[in-house]
């Protein structure tokens, strides 16, 4: 396709609410060529409402220029603990601004929606309204739940599922960041839709996250690094369990975890009682350059988290040339015996004894292949490759 067309991209989340990955995304698709727009509705909590903010914040629109990306905001409210309501006004707005995009810049060629819950939701009814195809990539780690299992953990409403199924079945094409949500994905599908779901991975700027240190690994004295929010999904009281054994064997080894969250407490706690404070470190928020410099130093990058949509933090390790140990629950398309080690964290005496062998295995591991497999499969020109594959598809099928 020689002429590059017009792509408005839907994010469901967008900075400064998080959805960084969406911002550079779409900056990325301007710099390949793309007429690109993006349109997103903040909304904010009624509980930091004040006089101050509502100056700033009364459901204006703002077209902002951003690194040549042309996006449409709309500063508005959310009312707390009413998710149904906050749904239909978000929605409601999103289709709005929407419409005064397409009236000032014209009709895209395809939308983008990141995430069905609930930018694919906008996009399917904005389908109904214009006939413009929509995609969707899924990001959200609901899906790599069942439906009990999200219900239990309050990630899902019995009345989202009429929407996901008009959703998902409406889409184009489903992009998912990671193949284990592909069978939950599918509940929500007719019979022969599967076909239309696809795995690309998320991106790492492997231009940023480059190693600088080459100083080799010393067993005796091996940095373990974990970068996540202090939260239950995330496995870290699993993590801190297990270090234990690692410290009984090799005492100077430490394990520094990066992220704050309502754990954060517990966690204290927990390494208090297994007498691990000069050995397990709670560093608190870092931002991305402090991380940088942190993979750089460590031996091994390390999370085991419960469940996990995809993890861009352990592409980012692999760039910077670190092995990385994770649990069963992360997709599958992230490591290879030459990458990393997974953990059945299932079995607590299993991550004890895996977490102590991986000392012994850490000479196997090349940080140069490593970096490599990152650079092969999620730099900038290996995603961008499968995603334009993806745009063509659908677009050739609607010109013809």
């Amino acid at each position: 396709m020689k002429n590059k067309k017009h792509i408005l991209v839907i994010p469901s989340w967008y900075p400064p609410n998080g959805g960084y990955f969406f911002k550079e995304q779409s900056e990325e698709l301007k710099k390949r060529g793309y007429n690109v727009g993006l349109v997103y509705v903040e909304q904010n909590s009624l509980r930091e409402v004040s006089i101050k903010n509502l100056t700033k914040k009364y459901f204006q629109t703002k077209v902002c220029h951003e690194n040549g990306l042309i996006v449409l905001r709309v500063y508005g409210w959310a009312i707390p603990k009413n998710q149904r309501l906050n749904h239909k006004l978000w929605v409601y707005l999103m289709i709005k601004l929407t419409k005064k995009y397409i009236e000032k810049y014209g009709k895209p060629d395809l939308i983008h929606a990141h995430s069905a819950i609930w930018a694919g939701d906008v996009a399917e009814k904005i389908k109904q309204f214009y006939k413009i195809p929509y995609i969707i990539t899924e990001h959200r780690s609901r899906f790599v739940l069942n439906e009990s299992e999200r219900l239990n953990k309050k990630m899902y409403k019995n009345w989202h599922n009429n929407i996901l199924k008009s959703t998902f079945r409406n889409a184009s094409k489903i992009i998912t960041v990671g193949s284990h949500f592909t069978k939950n994905i599918n509940n929500y599908l007719k019979k022969d839709d599967y076909k239309k779901i696809i795995t690309i991975g998320n991106i790492v700027q492997t231009e940023f996250f480059k190693p600088t240190n080459k100083k080799p690994a010393d067993l005796n004295n091996l940095k373990f690094l974990c970068i996540g929010s202090l939260e239950d999904y995330k496995g870290i009281d699993i993590l801190i369990k297990g270090f234990k054994n690692v410290i009984l064997k090799y005492p100077n080894t430490l394990l520094e975890i990066i992220g704050e969250g309502s754990s954060k407490l517990n966690l204290e706690l927990l390494i208090k009682s297994l007498h691990l404070e000069k050995n397990v470190k709670l560093l608190g928020k870092y931002n991305r350059d402090q991380i940088k410099k942190k993979l750089d130093k460590c031996d091994y990058f390390v999370l085991l988290s419960r469940f996990e949509a995809f993890g861009v933090v352990f592409i980012e390790a692999m760039s910077m040339g670190k092995p990385i140990i994770a649990s069963n629950y992360i997709c599958s398309n992230l490591i290879t015996d030459d990458t990393g080690i997974i953990l059945n964290i299932d079995s607590m005496s299993n991550v004890e004894n895996e977490l102590l062998n991986s000392i012994k295995l850490i000479k196997k591991f090349d940080s140069k292949k490593i970096r490599k497999f990152a650079i092969e499969n999620f730099s900038y020109d290996a995603i961008f490759a499968q995603i334009e594959s993806v745009y063509n598809e659908v677009l050739k099928k609607y010109e013809n």
